[in-house]
């Protein structure tokens, strides 16, 4: 095998590191649902509310940022078999208080909270963030965030908390709410 010149060794390290800023940016495109997740996700067809209890650490988590990843976008996978929806659609994501659910839910969807330059290496491809709204008094917290769907408006996700009580909880008419933790 014929070494490689120096202009092909530049060339082929051009073309790696492009490679692996669009699996970093499009983590979505390589995901493989567990046969539990995929019974999850068709239980949505079926089901208005669903429950998903299992063990710590399998990818419960990611799991959630993924469905809400493609109803945001309205990009299904072909073999999905849960609920679709055709049109932009608005979604609450929420956990325990504001640091856990930027640590989690925020954090599976976008990326690492604390990197402003990982913003869109989570579930949601960076090229679909249209815009976020950061969360006040909270470093790196974000109250919501724009979502491009295939229908070319806007999905929007807001981030809520269990401890801002009842009343933070009211009022908003979601198509979608994911409970974490």
């Amino acid at each position: 095998m014929a070494e490689l010149t120096i202009e092909e060794k530049a060339k082929l390290a051009e073309l790696l590191s492009e490679r692996d800023r669009r699996v970093r940016e499009n983590r979505i495109e390589l995901f493989k649902p567990y046969p539990y997740q995929k019974k999850f996700y068709a239980a949505g067809a079926k089901y208005k509310h669903r429950l998903l209890m299992a063990a710590n650490r399998i990818g419960k988590s990611y799991g959630g940022a993924a469905e809400v990843t493609f109803h945001a976008t309205g990009l299904y996978p072909d073999d999905w078999e849960g609920r679709r929806y055709d049109k932009p659609v608005k979604i609450i994501a929420g956990g325990q208080t504001t640091e856990r659910t930027r640590d989690i839910s925020q954090k599976e969807l976008l990326g690492e909270p604390s990197d402003p330059a990982a913003q869109g290496t989570g579930a949601i491809p960076k090229h679909l963030i249209m815009g976020t709204t950061r969360r006040a008094g909270i470093p790196n917290a974000i109250s919501s965030v724009l979502v491009k769907h295939v229908s070319g408006k806007n999905s929007k996700i807001m981030f809520n908390t269990y401890e801002a009580g009842k009343k933070a909880w009211m009022g908003d008419n979601a198509n979608l709410v994911w409970l974490d933790e």
